[in-house]
């Protein structure tokens, strides 16, 4: 229940700015220490998206008893990905299944030798997602099996040919396990050495996200956990810092089988904003900066041209939180004052507008449902001023919290990144204080 969670919050919020209670602080939120925010991606996701062909073409220079070794080799396959049973953090195996050919021409003595060699290659190595990232266990293995067939032996003397033919032929079954060896040696070189490349690229993307950085808004990056199964990968976080409560449950189970799903608990949202904005006076002027910041989905309470200025103030706990259950988004904003043309509304309020998800082709709509309440709390502040600010506050509110809450039906396609291109929004529900959304 978000209203006696808030309670709770408040109150753990209260003692630890009285410095009292703190074993109940600890216990308390100990208790509602659970992950709010997960990422689950399917087994197929992964393999469809992230599984790439390979095809490698490469020069031969060897040395194998004697005999110099000049051709191009080529190697081609597919790197299946595949995920690994582990608990404790996400792992995943990457596995090259492919073949590799190669046309040779071998010098020894003025005599040449034309060969060309096939081989069946495996390759696997393991990945894991650690605190500072994705890397490798550093257990590449590399299994081939090469045979090689000798097409032409070519000298000016036919007696030299003879003798070379039968030497090459004793010694084909010591000379193919030379070059096998050789080769798996090649293969596993370059397997690793790309992958750790691949790696260093992807965690560079990590580490420096195209939104601004958390900690500058004053918000702690949240705590990460990951584990996996051969079906599923799950990526975790903890969104709580100081003595802010997360939820009491772990995330619910999810009944999708493939995409991606997105499960965003209240206490997430509650946990990022209050930091940002608790206590936090917002002016008019600034209404078209909250709008580009939010891609101008959503209409911002702008003042209309010779219109006084106006400010509101927002409490000093939980000034936003979304309550999410029955179907129904509900946003809640509370604010303690609000100010006009020199004239203020010093009375707490809260403001609850719910909303309800519909999805049609592809594109999301916030559709309202009902009107938008102002629950004034305390004894109510009279006064023709006072009766005007409420209804300034009113008028703005329906300017923001339309019956249509984005300007734009969201195209979430059209938002992903690249990796992610071609994915649509499947479903989008809010039950028992947990947002869950869909895309495959």
């Amino acid at each position: 229940d978000l209203e006696a969670r808030r309670e709770v919050a408040q109150t753990i919020h209260y003692l630890d700015h009285a410095n009292q209670g703190s074993s109940l602080i600890q216990l308390v939120r100990g208790h509602f220490s659970h992950p709010n925010l997960r990422v689950l991606v399917s087994s197929d996701f992964i393999q469809r998206k992230f599984g790439r062909p390979v095809l490698e073409p490469s020069p031969v220079h060897e040395n194998i008893l004697g005999t110099d070794i000049h051709g191009t080799g080529c190697l081609r396959g597919f790197v299946h990905p595949t995920l690994v049973n582990n608990s404790s953090q996400a792992t995943l195996r990457l596995t090259l299944l492919g073949d590799f050919t190669s046309d040779n021409i071998g010098y020894n003595r003025g005599v040449k030798i034309y060969t060309t060699g096939a081989a069946g290659v495996c390759a696997t190595e393991t990945i894991s997602l650690g605190e500072h990232g994705l890397y490798s266990l550093n257990d590449t293995g590399v299994d081939a099996s090469l045979t090689s067939q000798i097409h032409g032996i070519d000298h000016r003397l036919k007696i030299v040919e003879r003798i070379a033919s039968k030497k090459a032929a004793q010694q084909k079954p010591q000379a193919d396990a030379i070059g096998e060896a050789r080769m798996e040696h090649r293969i596993r070189n370059q397997f690793h050495q790309q992958l750790v490349d691949q790696l260093s690229e992807s965690n560079q993307k990590i580490a420096s996200p195209s939104i601004p950085a958390m900690d500058r808004l004053g918000v702690p990056r949240p705590s990460r956990t990951s584990w996996s199964t051969d079906q599923f990968l799950s990526l975790l976080w903890r969104v709580q810092s100081g003595v802010q409560l997360a939820t009491a449950a772990p995330c619910p189970n999810t009944i999708a089988n493939d995409g991606i799903t997105l499960q965003v608990h209240e206490s997430a949202v509650a946990n990022l904003l209050d930091p940002v904005l608790s206590s936090r006076i917002f002016k008019s002027e600034d209404s078209e900066t909250y709008r580009s910041q939010l891609g101008g989905l959503v209409a911002s309470p702008s003042a209309k041209e010779n219109e006084e200025p106006w400010s509101i103030t927002f409490a000093g706990f939980n000034p936003i939180e979304l309550q999410l259950d029955n179907g129904v988004i509900t946003f809640l904003i509370r604010i303690t004052r609000l100010e006009r043309n020199g004239q203020a509304l010093d009375q707490s309020a809260t403001i609850v507008a719910p909303y309800r998800p519909v999805i049609s082709q592809g594109e999301l709509q916030l559709v309202r449902e009902g009107p938008v309440n102002i629950n004034f709390s305390g004894r109510e502040q009279r006064g023709a001023a006072s009766a005007a600010l409420r209804g300034f506050l009113k008028k703005k509110l329906d300017l923001v919290f339309k019956e249509q809450l984005l300007d734009q039906p969201l195209r979430l396609s059209e938002k992903l990144p690249p990796e992610l291109s071609g994915m649509n929004l499947a479903s989008l529900t809010a039950e028992d204080g947990w947002l869950q959304a869909h895309l495959n």
